[in-house]
């Protein structure tokens, strides 16, 4: 059986080497939890966006050295198209989030002025 607490007494002190919320010296709240769901967030939204566009050239690097390949050529337009979709769901998927996250938190949704109707 593993002893838990044994574990997590040499993992504790690793762990308070590298704070992720700062409370300040004060017991964390819900405003700490919501800042550290945000940073996660960010980078999860950051990271599965760079790796999209990163799918993207890939895809178009070996469309160009295929050299008239068929088989490569095809091989790199389905690359190239997962890489786009991959692109849209992420900006899909950050847009409904932020609305998401500005309707939960009660703030108001920025409208275009085009879009706004004037009473």
């Amino acid at each position: 059986m593993i002893n838990l607490k044994k574990r997590s007494e040499r993992i504790i002190p690793f762990l308070q080497l590298f704070p992720i919320i700062n409370c300040g010296g004060n017991p964390c709240g819900l405003s700490q939890a919501e800042n550290l769901l945000v940073r996660i967030l960010q980078f999860l939204w950051a990271f599965s966006g760079a790796v999209a566009v990163l799918v993207v050239f890939w895809a178009a690097f070996q469309l160009v050295t295929s050299a008239g390949d068929p088989a490569k050529a095809e091989g790199a337009k389905k690359t190239l198209f997962a890489g786009l979709i991959g692109v849209i769901i992420v900006v899909v998927g950050y847009a409904a989030t932020l609305v998401f996250a500005n309707t939960v938190a009660g703030r108001t949704i920025p409208i275009p002025p085009g879009l706004n109707p004037v009473p």
